[in-house]
């Protein structure tokens, strides 16, 4: 490889950000002009604009400026994967899909190069209908928050949404609880795994639940897989008591907690759609202020026409309230919610079917919450 070749590939290496980009396009834009082909190869065959993709967020200035070079689009594959992780979702917020617009950028730059070098392909959409859709997103998510605005008091509810787990105390599902070391050490029966927990601190107000604290809700995976087989119960789902352990303070360091592996969940009966099998993640949990479909003419009223969300959007938006935490439960999921609860959280199983976790309406109460009811419905719709 000449020294020309391996300064070019040394700065396409440190591009990370478009502020990256900034900094080397000076010294890149040299070495072009000194006669090096952009699409010259490294010793893996690799071109500039390989290197750019195969990074996790590429820079699309940095895109944008060796597809104007010249850079051939074809080298690069797996473009509409790329797209689909970053496809807008009925509850992304306006930050949300302005940030998957962005990040989608580049592979729309992209492929509209390809498409003007070889043109499209026949029968599969192109890289102005995907342009399309992210404006589209956003500019209804605009008219859904321009509707709720014309509202003071909408219920709030909080969408699934994972990160990366930092330290023990974080909601996640699954996984390995963590409990005191010492006494006095909670009292549950060996055949108990942690279905999921809840960090109440975490979670913006306001709202019936409490304030701080932590909620964890064991299962018996064995009495659910029995009852899910039982033929003299009800094909549609069946109903199981939890254990719950509310732990209202935490400590400042969890040095004498750890983490017990006797009580971790395994198998799929409680898997879920929105966390794949595999590495733990924490949820962070999305607050988003609930519209009520019953009462929405008056404020459709008050707004500018290009302010109004049309019929199927306001449908979409209704619909996402039917899962997440305290959500606003669907028609179809409410002949699933035990009688006289309150739907506390509501999951898509992985392979078919909700998991809903609800309680007795009197006994949600902030800080004084009453645990003990709390019931899984497993329901196989």
């Amino acid at each position: 490889m000449s020294n020309l070749s391996s300064t070019w590939f040394q700065g396409i290496k440190k591009i990370k950000t478009d502020n990256d980009f900034v900094q080397q396009q000076a010294s890149l834009g040299t070495l072009l002009d000194q006669g090096l082909p952009v699409d010259s190869e490294d010793p893996q065959g690799r071109t500039a604009l390989q290197m750019l993709f195969a990074k996790p967020s590429p820079s699309v200035r940095a895109a944008n400026w060796l597809l104007d070079k010249g850079a051939d689009p074809d080298r690069v594959t797996d473009l509409r994967l790329s797209i689909s992780d970053l496809y807008p979702q009925t509850g992304d917020s306006a930050e949300q899909l302005q940030d998957k617009q962005y990040r989608a950028a580049p592979y729309l730059a992209l492929m509209a190069a390809h498409e003007a070098r070889y043109g499209a392909e026949q029968g599969v959409v192109d890289s102005h209908y995907y342009q399309q859709i992210f404006q589209k997103a956003l500019a209804t998510r605009q008219r859904i928050e321009a509707l709720k605005a014309c509202f003071t008091d909408l219920p709030l509810g909080y969408r699934l949404c994972t990160t990366a787990i930092k330290h023990p105390w974080q909601s996640h599902w699954g996984g390995l609880p963590w409990l005191p070391s010492k006494a006095p050490a909670p009292a549950l029966a060996p055949e108990l795994r942690l279905l999921c927990q809840l960090h109440f601190d975490a979670l913006a107000g306001p709202h019936p639940l409490p304030s701080t604290g932590l909620l964890q809700v064991f299962v018996d995976p064995e009495a659910l897989e029995v009852a899910a087989q039982d033929p003299s119960g009800d094909p549609r789902c069946h109903h199981q008591p939890l254990t719950v352990l509310y732990w209202p303070e935490l400590p400042a360091s969890p040095s004498d907690w750890q983490p017990m592996a006797q009580w971790q969940l395994r198998g799929s009966e409680c898997r879920l759609s929105d966390l794949p099998p595999g590495e733990l993640q924490a949820i962070s949990w999305q607050p988003r202020r609930q519209l009520d479909g019953q009462h929405l003419d008056a404020q459709m009223a008050t707004l500018p026409a290009h302010l109004r969300p049309d019929a199927k959007a306001l449908d979409d938006e209704l619909q996402s309230y039917d899962f997440g935490l305290l959500p606003q439960l669907g028609s179809l999921s409410q002949e699933y919610l035990p009688k006289g609860h309150l739907p506390l959280l509501h999951l898509l199983h992985q392979s078919y079917g909700r998991l809903l976790l609800s309680l007795p309406a009197q006994a949600l109460a902030g800080q004084h919450s009453d645990w003990q009811g709390l019931v899984l419905t497993r329901s196989y719709d």
